[in-house]
């Protein structure tokens, strides 16, 4: 069957959402997940590209948010949210706070989009939103 628009970007982008993870350059990778996002929200690739595992990068803390992002993605489009986001894989094991800055955790708590907030991961709403 054809894929769905923007299915081969999609899988271009986890591969570098991938090398920014594995490098351990955070705000890289979270601006990946930010573009990602905006393409999503803007139509500019297809929500059913979110059907599709992308497969786990092995840090549960990543693995979690991208979890989180399709859930958050599918809830606002509508979309049935897929088996792989809710994968046990998909939960932090411990609370990540994605800003060491801990005098902005309050403000991250009541921000973090609640898919991703059940997962164990926190961040703004906003970090996601800009690109």
């Amino acid at each position: 069957g054809l894929l769905p628009r923007g299915a081969a970007r999609v899988r271009k982008q986890f591969d570098q959402i991938r090398r920014a993870a594995d490098s351990g350059d955070r705000a890289w990778a979270l601006r990946l997940i930010a573009e990602l996002t905006a393409w999503v929200r803007s139509g500019e690739v297809h929500a059913s590209v979110l059907a599709t595992d992308p497969g786990l990068l092995g840090d549960r803390r990543w693995d979690a948010l991208i979890g989180g992002v399709a859930e958050m993605l599918c809830h606002e489009l509508d979309q049935p949210v897929p088996g792989w986001a809710s994968a046990p894989a998909r939960f932090a094991d411990r609370v990540w706070f994605f800003s060491s800055l801990r005098s902005l955790w309050p403000h991250i708590l009541i921000t973090t989009p609640a898919a991703i907030a059940s997962r164990g991961v926190f961040l703004s709403a906003e970090s996601l939103a800009s690109v």
